[in-house]
């Protein structure tokens, strides 16, 4: 199991180590030492119980998030989304976005623009744009607030 990715969960969901050991049936020191490894060992009862616990396929705890899998690649989406640093990492970032957090979205759409940005997110790009356009520099918000107008009324063009 990736530690990044069980860390990534831990954020979005608010669960602490202590809950994570809870859920595993594991101690609190043996949750601690799983972020300081690059992969994480368990028995097969204890990644039942975790799945479990989180409500998660087993599978789903042991791929790795493709955005992160690669170090270049992660880079290079930290200094082109983060380069003034809106979050500490990029696992912040990708927390925010999920939790639909404005500032996040508006970053995104900044960089990517609206229909590249609600391919990758979902179609809560376009449903949520009237809160987090105000996050999103001037006259790049003036492009996305015509766009968003012409592809909720295409007859306009």
């Amino acid at each position: 199991m990736n530690p990044r990715v069980l860390s990534i969960l831990l954020k979005l969901r608010g669960i602490t180590q202590s809950d994570l050991a809870v859920m595993a049936g594991v101690s609190r020191q043996a949750v601690s030492l799983w972020f300081k490894q690059s992969t994480i060992h368990l028995k097969s009862q204890n990644l039942q119980n975790l799945a479990n616990g989180l409500g998660l396929k087993i599978d789903d705890l042991m791929k790795p998030l493709p955005v992160l899998q690669n170090k270049q690649s992660a880079l290079s989406l930290k200094t082109t989304l983060l380069w003034d640093s809106l979050y500490p990492e990029l696992d912040d970032f990708l927390v925010a976005l999920v939790k639909g957090m404005p500032r996040a979205m508006a970053r995104l759409v900044q960089v990517y623009g609206l229909y590249a940005s609600a391919k990758m997110v979902g179609p809560v790009i376009w449903k949520k744009f009237h809160h987090y356009k105000q996050n999103i520099h001037p006259v790049r918000r003036v492009q996305c607030e015509q766009i968003w107008k012409i592809h909720h009324n295409p007859e306009l063009i």
